[in-house]
């Protein structure tokens, strides 16, 4: 992808995110930032913004999945993943989410 003054993004052009031994489709590196262990709303996720982010997201605007703390317990519970705080999350995963009625929302910053 080309933002918007004509940057690429150097994880644009690269081989598809791995999760679990397996390339995944739908994912482009979506993750949890708190292990299985620590319940409720412990690890605090922050960006700084050297440049004016877009809605297109090619130049890395920031995204999360609002209420998906709350699938979190069931989602990190009983897998390998789950015993870090970066906990990346497989295809199957972000559908499940999707089902649940959750969806990505991206939040564009100015600098």
């Amino acid at each position: 992808g080309v933002a918007s003054n004509g940057a690429v993004h150097p994880l644009l052009d690269r081989e598809r995110p791995r999760v679990a031994g397996r390339v995944q489709t739908k994912g482009r590196g979506e993750h949890f930032d708190q292990c299985a262990a620590h319940t409720g709303l412990q690890c605090i996720q922050s960006s700084t913004a050297f440049i004016d982010q877009d809605l297109k997201g090619a130049d890395g605007c920031f995204q999360c999945w609002p209420r998906s703390h709350l699938e979190h317990p069931r989602m990190t519970k009983d897998i390998w993943r789950g015993r870090s705080d970066w906990v990346p999350l497989t295809d199957e995963e972000l559908m499940s989410l999707e089902e649940r009625g959750l969806s990505a929302k991206k939040v564009p910053v100015s600098a």
